[in-house]
């Protein structure tokens, strides 16, 4: 496919609610004139998941402004719903979703907008663009960056038989990937709806049946940490032990759908994410007040066992995940040295 007006290059989905004081942060790196380019490549598709607050007023001021971007109102129906309504919505070749308190480093997005055009007008196709991505943590204002230097090759096309073992805090997270828009398509890729933590499920779906990818070594995307409220904040994440749950069971069941000629190191990576993220919801559950809170422990590994025999024989193998289904005083103080582990290395997010 050749990219044309009609057709840009990369289309990106921006989720908004209620983010009137971060919102104008994330619009203005995405619309940044940094440097001379065609701007009918890209396609900026902000969908109002309903917001109450002023932020869709924000943003259709953009509108006015920047031919390229177009605000989407729909019923609210939580972070999903608003990225399968922009990747539903988008005409680009790829797509890019940016959280709308989050932002992109000057001059990134231009460079993948033109890498981006050059690979498709040669005829050269991938199912996935990696980049690498920076944490800025709001209340030191420091930024910290992550890199994918020791699993995958840069500056080249690559498949699962050459990524080798990520080492602690490499994560093909949704702020480091731009995914080709028919292979998510190809890919099923439906997110539950009034649910968080579905950054997971975005990944993991689309990664599962990815065949080529291209690294491209320098950050594109700012995660913005440290703002109360946060979903990733650990006061939020107790009090959505059931989205965790849901996800969990969501992930749990993408396991089938892994083709049969997946390599060793592609169920290799699955089988980690996999036990990371059944890892961090049992931590949430056994820090929460929740009085069933041992019982939905329980009931979630019988789940697996009863469906899945061999995804709950290779998860109970994986001693983190044997550590944060111990109960009582031991299981707490473990989870509790976990979470902080996994909060240093950016794990939760």
């Amino acid at each position: 496919m050749v990219s044309s007006p009609q057709c840009p290059i990369l289309s990106v989905g921006v989720p908004l609610y209620n983010m009137k004081g971060c919102v104008s942060r994330c619009l203005d790196s995405l619309v940044h004139d940094d440097g001379p380019y065609p701007r009918e490549d890209l396609e900026i598709l902000v969908v109002d998941d309903g917001s109450t607050d002023g932020s869709a007023e924000v943003a259709l001021r953009y509108e006015t402004r920047h031919p390229g971007l177009k605000v989407l109102s729909k019923v609210n129906g939580g972070h999903g719903s608003a990225v399968d309504y922009a990747r539903q919505s988008a005409k680009g070749v790829y797509f890019l979703v940016v959280d709308s308190d989050d932002e992109v480093l000057p001059g990134a997005l231009r460079k993948v907008a033109a890498f981006l055009r050059w690979m498709t007008d040669r005829g050269l196709e991938i199912d996935a663009l990696v980049l690498e991505r920076a944490y800025e943590d709001e209340s030191t204002g420091k930024r910290r960056y992550c890199g994918f230097r020791h699993a995958i090759p840069s500056n080249r096309t690559f498949g699962w038989k050459d990524v080798g073992r990520f080492v602690f805090s490499e994560t093909l997270s949704m702020h480091s990937l731009v995914f080709r828009r028919a292979h998510l398509d190809d890919s099923h890729l439906h997110l539950p709806h009034k649910t968080y933590y579905v950054d997971a499920l975005y990944t993991f779906v689309p990664l599962a049946h990815a065949k080529r990818f291209y690294h491209l070594p320098f950050p594109l995307y700012v995660y913005h940490l440290g703002r109360p409220g946060q979903s990733v904040s650990t006061s939020f994440a107790l009090k959505h032990t059931d989205d965790r749950m849901r996800v969990s069971r969501a992930l749990v069941a993408e396991m089938d759908r892994v083709p049969r000629d997946a390599v060793r190191s592609q169920r290799r990576y699955l089988d980690g994410v996999l036990a990371a993220f059944l890892v961090v919801t049992l931590g949430t559950l056994t820090l929460s007040d929740r009085d069933d809170k041992e019982r939905k422990k329980a009931g979630l590994f019988d789940w697996i066992r009863r469906t899945r025999p061999a995804i709950y024989r290779k998860v109970s193998r994986v001693p983190l995940v044997s550590l944060a289904r111990l109960q009582g005083g031991i299981g707490r103080f473990v989870t509790r040295i976990g979470y902080r582990i996994a909060d240093a290395g950016n794990m939760l997010v």
